[in-house]
């Protein structure tokens, strides 16, 4: 034992020390709780600095795990203190100020749905400002949730996030629609198409786009008419060349929609042409000069263009005198 040490301090305490009988020991060290003015330290059970004011000693000096501070109102949470960030409309007081914090947004529009990006924050409600936070234009009261959607218009009138839709019926299956039965929606329903241009929608060959069948009456395309061949008219008699033609639904100029010239180069010969006693067939019949007999006729004896003189007739074709 260091009994030199022990002398000085029994000195000091004013104490008889004994070597041989120690009696009384004091410690040289003061007591840290021996003092004149104790303060209340607070348990800081969750460490956030912040302490429980239903939980509290006095003392000299500050134990491990007390703080000064007796103003948190949740010690087993550290995010909760005062100062803390408050998350409004969550059902806790993260600040400590009494009050769970909310959040209000401006309804410019007045239909009840706020601006999600003109927002206060306070417990109680400001004037031109609401709840709800969905409003997708606040300047507009025609626009918000739960409002009619227009199809087709560009406008999300309901705040969904897409403008509604008109939908067809395509019931032959052909990827277009009957105009007169519609739906509306943001996705198509089954056996509706986006399309409403089908003209017959009880068959699939006939649509926008489908091959024209020409001179069937049936508008196949539905572009309003039936195709019909032209023929070209070269000598515009009226009558066209059966070999040479186009489809269309409208009169091609230099063209005609009755064939049959049997020459395209004269416009005497045609199917309404006379037939004259030429050697040619000038009506298109497949005959020449038939309209003549040339064993009696006076003006063609025999060919045509011979005629006969004064006093003499065709007989046989031969002018004889009378």
């Amino acid at each position: 034992m260091n009994y030199s040490f022990l002398r000085n301090c029994a000195q000091k305490a004013g104490i008889l020390l004994i070597p041989a009988f120690t009696l009384f020991v004091a410690s040289c060290e003061k007591d840290p709780e021996d003092c004149q003015d104790k303060i209340s330290f607070y348990q800081d059970a969750d460490g956030d600095g912040y302490g429980n004011a239903a939980m509290s000693v006095l003392r000299c000096v500050q134990p491990d795990g007390y703080v000064p501070d007796a103003s948190d109102c949740n010690d087993q949470d550290s995010t909760i203190h005062p100062g803390a960030l408050e998350i409004d409309d969550d059902g806790i007081d993260q600040d400590c100020d009494g009050v769970d914090g909310k959040s209000w947004y401006l309804d410019f529009d007045q239909d009840g749905y706020g601006n999600p990006l003109k927002v206060l924050r306070t417990s109680t409600q400001p004037a031109g400002y609401v709840k709800n936070n969905r409003d997708c234009n606040d300047s507009s009261n025609l626009i918000h949730p739960g409002a009619i959607d227009i199809p087709n218009n560009g406008i999300d009138e309901n705040c969904d996030g897409l403008d509604a839709k008109y939908w067809f019926a395509d019931e032959d299956k052909d990827g277009y629609g009957n105009q007169f039965k519609k739906q509306t929606g943001n996705t198509a329903p089954l056996g509706f198409v986006a399309d409403s241009s089908d003209c017959n929608d009880t068959n699939a060959s006939v649509h926008p786009g489908a091959t024209e069948i020409t001179g069937n009456d049936i508008d196949e395309d539905c572009d309003g008419a039936d195709a019909v061949r032209h023929f070209q008219d070269k000598d515009d008699d009226g009558f066209g060349n059966p070999d040479v033609w186009l489809e269309a639904d409208v009169l091609i100029p230099g063209y005609s929609t009755i064939p049959f010239d049997c020459n395209d180069n004269d416009p005497k010969v045609n199917p309404a042409a006379d037939e004259l006693c030429d050697g040619i067939d000038n009506n298109c019949d497949g005959l020449r000069d038939e309209r003549f007999d040339l064993k009696t006729d006076n003006r063609n004896c025999g060919s045509c263009g011979i005629v006969c003189p004064s006093g003499y007739s065709c007989k046989n074709g031969v002018c004889i005198k009378d």
